[in-house]
């Protein structure tokens, strides 16, 4: 009987995993069923996509084999998507088309395909014809604006100069048009943005200008996609050997041009601590320090703390000093100098409460002693006042700040 029990145990120990195979059912995705069918002479190309991407989105496949960026907007290269499921595409190539210098694939609203953790990819191994070449994007780089918060999108590949955009308009919907040597972009309105870019932690809508168009001699006029609004000027007439920063704003009333103007830098985003003192330098002074009496000698003895930094700001370059959280609420007065060489700005209007920003134009003194050439600015948007003597400074803090050459 023993033995009877133990030929039995050992036959379904022999058995048992076919028994376990024959429950088990392999999980099928419903995409990997479906396949475009395959067309005698044609390269198939199919693609798995995100599912961020929309049945009306335009995909591309695009790369060194037919100019880049200028194969989006043609049909040839145009994915479709499969019509059983919008998790896959495809688009069929001529045999004879060489891909192995590199291609990827490029959403018009998501922009180009990256891998998980955002690298940039591609595709070096030629396809063939007569098989179904199949492809993974894991993400479209759009993913990435919300994903990584304020980073910068360093990696985007560009074709030729870019123009960015930075619109601080109301509109939505842009356009770029260039004339001169030539109508480069199209006709009237011009051609659609490339995709959105962030940089300096802002967000620019960016136009690929195209490398066959370096060293052109255009006139760009940004416009609303033919909407009635557009943007133009002198400033706007460049040679095409450098990427161009534009900001825009709504115009003041209706037929306006005007409401631009070009980024000579492109404002990288400060973290500062605190509150911050930003100093315009009219003067002819090049070492500056930042001193204050009050609730305390917050920056320590004269002549003060050195400046912290220096940041463009709408164009303009200011040297600045944070003032640190600690000091939040503090009443101080201000006395910027130049290190304890012997000029300094002083003014009543300097005494205040560390609650903001602020924003003086210093310049050099009219005579030894004065301490009033200077000019309080609302903001970064505030312009200095060409024949301003300073005089609302006339009055001087008193107490052991006064600090004249220490």
């Amino acid at each position: 009987m023993k033995t009877l029990k133990k030929y039995l145990w050992l036959l379904i120990v022999a058995f048992l995993p076919a028994l376990i195979s024959c429950g088990r059912q392999e999980i099928v995705f419903d995409y990997e069923l479906e396949h475009f069918s395959l067309q005698e002479g044609k390269i198939l190309l199919e693609v798995v996509v995100p599912t961020s991407t929309q049945p009306d989105d335009e995909i591309y496949v695009i790369g060194a084999f037919n100019g880049g960026m200028d194969a989006v907007g043609q049909d040839a290269y145009r994915l479709t998507v499969h019509p059983n499921t919008n998790a896959k595409w495809g688009v069929y190539l001529d045999a004879n088309t060489n891909l192995s210098g590199g291609f990827w694939f490029y959403s018009k609203s998501q922009r180009e395909e990256r891998l998980l953790k955002g690298d940039s990819i591609v595709h070096t191994v030629q396809p063939a014809a007569g098989i179904i070449n199949l492809y993974t994007v894991e993400r479209w780089a759009a993913y990435f604006d919300s994903a990584q918060g304020g980073d910068d999108d360093e990696d985007i590949k560009h074709d030729g100069y870019v123009v960015y955009i930075l619109n601080e308009s109301s509109e939505t919907d842009l356009a770029l048009y260039a004339w001169g040597d030539a109508e480069a972009f199209g006709s009237w309105p011009g051609m659609a943005p490339t995709g959105t870019q962030k940089k300096g932690g802002k967000t620019y809508t960016y136009f690929d200008l195209g490398e066959a168009n370096t060293g052109l001699n255009l006139h760009l006029i940004p416009n609303n996609n033919n909407g009635g609004v557009q943007w133009e000027g002198d400033a706007l007439a460049v040679t095409i050997d450098h990427d161009i920063y534009i900001r825009i704003w709504d115009p003041a009333e209706a037929g306006d041009k005007t409401a631009f103007e070009v980024l000579e830098n492109i404002e990288p985003e400060v973290v500062h601590d605190g509150y911050v003192v930003y100093l315009l330098n009219g003067s002819s002074e090049t070492d500056f320090a930042l001193y204050a009496w009050g609730d305390a000698e917050a920056f320590g003895s004269w002549p003060g703390m050195a400046p912290t930094g220096t940041q463009t700001i709408k164009g303009k370059e200011f040297i600045y000093f944070d003032l640190g959280e600690t000091n939040t609420g503090l009443t101080l007065n201000l006395i910027p100098n130049n290190n304890g060489g012997g000029v300094q700005w002083e003014g009543a209007d300097l005494g205040m409460t560390i609650d903001h920003d602020v924003y003086i134009y210093v310049k050099d003194p009219a005579s030894a002693g004065d301490k009033t050439a200077y000019q309080l600015l609302s903001g970064p948007d505030d312009n200095p006042e060409d024949e301003g003597e300073g005089e609302e400074g006339e009055g001087e803090g008193e107490g052991e700040g006064e600090g004249e050459g220490e």
